[in-house]
């Protein structure tokens, strides 16, 4: 159970490293759109330069979209980890109420 516990917990410290790594990639693609309106209203050689920032913001979206990706597997392997562990508790407290009954059931025989 411990193992599990920290299987969970990694993936779960997992999780988060790569929702903190969306959020910056998407505070990055912000900026990035309002570089791009300004330059837009400009000379030619602006907007080339806007064509540009363009590709590299697709890129930065792919990785986005990788990155959240990546967050589902950690996010759905804690759950099902979380899962395991909640059934390993309910098996182990049903376990421990039939010992205690058998215990019961055997002291009032001796008795």
């Amino acid at each position: 159970a411990a193992a599990a516990t920290g299987v969970a917990d990694s993936e779960r410290s997992a999780a988060e490293a790569v929702a903190t790594a969306l959020m910056a990639s998407l505070q990055q693609a912000e900026s990035e759109v309002v570089e791009m309106t300004k330059a837009m209203q400009g000379t030619a050689e602006q907007r080339t330069e806007v064509i540009i920032r363009m590709d590299a913001l697709d890129k930065l979206l792919l990785n986005l979209q990788l990155e959240n990706e990546s967050f589902k597997r950690h996010l759905a392997a804690a759950s099902a980890t979380e899962a395991q562990l909640r059934a390993q508790q309910s098996a182990r407290d049903a376990l421990i109420r039939e010992l205690g009954s058998i215990a019961l059931g055997a002291s009032r025989a001796d008795a």
